[in-house]
C-alpha cells in the first residue's frame, strides 16, 4: 500500500512536469491577461467548415497519458477521479498561464484536456479488457 502511494505521488509529480513545463517555459510572454470564455469556439470551426484547429487536438493529445496513467494507478478505473484530475491539472495550468503571462486561459482548453484524460481512460480499458480476453 505504502508503495503504491509513493508511486501514484511520484507519477503526479512527473505528469504535472511534463504538461507544464512546456506549456508555461517555452511560450513567448503574451505581456497581457485574457480570459476566453466562449467553450465551443474549435467546435463551431469544426462544424461549420470542417476544420479542426491543431491546438484543440493537441490539447486532447497531451492529457491522453494522464488518464491512462491515472488509470493504471487506480484499482477500481474510477472514471469520475481521472476526470476530476484531468480537469485540476487543466486549471492549474491554464491558471498559471494566466498569472504568468504566459498564454490565455481558455475555456476550451479545460474541455479538451478533460476529454484527453477521459480518453486515456478509455484506451486503458479497452487495453486491460483485450488482455484479459487473451488470458
Amino acid at each position: 500500500m505504502k508503495i503504491k502511494i509513493y508511486s501514484f505521488i511520484c507519477s503526479i509529480l512527473i505528469l504535472f512536469l511534463l504538461l507544464s513545463i512546456p506549456t508555461l517555459i517555452f511560450r513567448n510572454d503574451y505581456r497581457r491577461t485574457e480570459v476566453r470564455t466562449d467553450i465551443f469556439d474549435g467546435y463551431r470551426e469544426l462544424f461549420l467548415y470542417g476544420l479542426a484547429p491543431i491546438e484543440n487536438i493537441l490539447n486532447i493529445l497531451l492529457f491522453i497519458p494522464v488518464g491512462l496513467v491515472l488509470s493504471h494507478l487506480f484499482i477500481k478505473n474510477r472514471l469520475f477521479i481521472i476526470i476530476l484530475f484531468g480537469f485540476c491539472f487543466s486549471l492549474i495550468i491554464e491558471t498559471l498561464q494566466y498569472y504568468l503571462k504566459r498564454g490565455i486561459f481558455d475555456y476550451s482548453d479545460l474541455l479538451n484536456n478533460t476529454f484527453g484524460a477521459f480518453l486515456g481512460f478509455a484506451i486503458y480499458i479497452i487495453i486491460i479488457n483485450c488482455f484479459e480476453k487473451e488470458l
